[in-house]
């Protein structure tokens, strides 16, 4: 008795998909499409610092219109170099934003630096006004109770439009000491539920 075998069920081809056609990318025209073409270089002005910090860190000074962060371990130096700068600030005309979130810029060691409390010539800003001023006004399904580094950005914007409106005609110096111990709204949020 021979066996018939059973007819197999054709299988069907299976058909691969065709390769996705590969699209050129062009990081120039992606940058021109978000407006993030890059600017011409433009002249760096330096707010002059003083002998030893021109030895130590081989620039004249402060880049005016930058941002400058002073990163460092405790005690080497970072609050000195800002009460420097601030006391170069206020010689040059440029009015002082002292935002002291660490209540650690002594008046006096500022004082004997040669910043002159004297003449009125600097705002001058702690986490109470910070959190009155910003922090507070916000409506953020919370009540605060710290200042936060959004604050901190929502005030100093608040002053750069005031320049820009007219209401304050100086070149500004924002003088932050220090971001580092701020949390975010969403960290003070999360301590508060």
């Amino acid at each position: 008795m021979e066996l018939q075998k059973k007819p197999s069920a054709k299988a069907t081809p299976s058909v691969k998909p065709a390769p996705t056609a590969k699209k050129s990318f062009s990081l120039e025209d992606f940058k021109k499409k978000i407006n993030n073409n890059e600017e011409p270089d433009k002249e760096v002005y330096w707010l002059k610092m003083s002998e030893a910090w021109q030895e130590e860190t081989g620039l004249p000074g402060i880049a005016k219109g930058y941002t400058t962060l002073f990163r460092g371990f405790s005690n080497t130096g970072k609050s000195t170099a800002l009460c420097e700068a601030l006391v170069a600030a206020q010689k040059a005309g440029m009015l002082p934003i002292i935002i002291d979130t660490e209540n650690n810029l002594s008046r006096e060691r500022l004082k004997l630096m040669g910043f002159d409390w004297d003449n009125g010539f600097y705002i001058e800003i702690d986490n109470q006004y910070l959190l009155q001023e910003f922090g507070l006004k916000k409506d953020k399904g919370f009540t605060p109770t710290e200042a936060t580094i959004e604050d901190i950005a929502d005030c100093i914007n608040f002053f750069l439009n005031k320049q820009e409106a007219g209401d304050l005609p100086f070149d500004l110096f924002f003088a932050i000491d220090s971001i580092g111990i701020l949390d975010c709204d969403q960290t003070v949020k999360g301590r508060v539920h």
